[in-house]
């Protein structure tokens, strides 16, 4: 991962050119209109849009649904960070169909369960909590 608020415009682009030279889809992350900016000079594959604030580790779904249609839809958008419920996942199906779900997850008592009802805003079937089962049993 590469998060573009912690790194200054050369080593950005220097650590991309690895991951391309070792055949690797780099994700870089992005948290404002300027890293936006930046990460789209570097031609990426992937931009994850983080929704929690690195700095003071506050949540906000609305940044995703700012920066983007920023994005061109030629690069894979990823949603990350305050996905809690189906109903945000339906918010945010409006600017992204990938999500990247870990805290609701490993705070649920319920993981199968928990997965069907992210996945049912998305009208994902109930198979999607079947291959999960199989995952975590192996």
């Amino acid at each position: 991962m590469l998060i573009v608020k912690s790194l200054n415009d050369e080593e950005l682009s220097e650590l991309f050119s690895i991951c391309i030279e070792l055949c690797m889809t780099a994700v870089v992350e992005v948290q404002n209109e300027e890293e936006v900016q930046r990460a789209l000079r570097i031609k990426p594959q992937l931009i994850l849009v983080n929704n929690r604030n690195l700095d003071s580790l506050e949540i906000d779904l609305s940044t995703s649904e700012r920066l983007m249609p920023l994005i061109p839809d030629s690069i894979v958008k990823v949603v990350a960070s305050g996905i809690e419920s189906a109903a945000d996942i339906k918010r945010l199906s409006l600017v992204s169909n990938n999500f990247l779900i870990g805290s609701s997850l490993m705070k649920s008592d319920d993981v199968d369960g928990k997965l069907k009802e992210l996945a049912s805003a998305l009208g994902v079937n109930s198979e999607l909590g079947k291959s999960a089962e199989k995952a975590s049993k192996q």
